[in-house]
């Protein structure tokens, strides 16, 4: 578990939650937290930045809700990675298959139920 170092301004209009929230995207948009990277319990990072729970919970959900973390019963919580970006594209058989090089007829010939 990485140790990170959050600076929390408590005289802020920014509610807590969403600096820590704020403070671990960046990291793990910067890699300092890379995917699969375990995180403390919220009871232990509650304890770690002064917070109450509550507050800690709140901000572990914007992250889930962000898609930066999943959380897994009997795992915990786990920085996730990118998602995978493809392109989407409506086609038809027609063109699948003339994509692929081949014509309707000799697809349709092989194919037999």
């Amino acid at each position: 578990m990485v140790d990170l170092d959050i600076a929390l301004d408590r005289s802020s209009p920014v509610p807590l939650y969403h600096q820590v929230a704020s403070a671990f995207t960046a990291a793990i948009r910067e890699g300092v937290l890379p995917p699969e990277t375990k995180l403390e319990n919220e009871i232990a990072l509650a304890k770690r930045y002064s917070l109450s729970r509550p507050t800690m919970r709140q901000a572990m959900d914007q992250l889930v809700r962000d898609g930066l973390v999943v959380r897994r019963r009997g795992v915990g919580t786990q920085v996730i990675g990118p998602p995978v970006r493809r392109n989407l594209r409506l086609s038809s058989l027609y063109n699948d298959l003339q994509d692929e090089g081949q014509s309707l007829r000799r697809a349709s010939s092989r194919w037999r139920p």
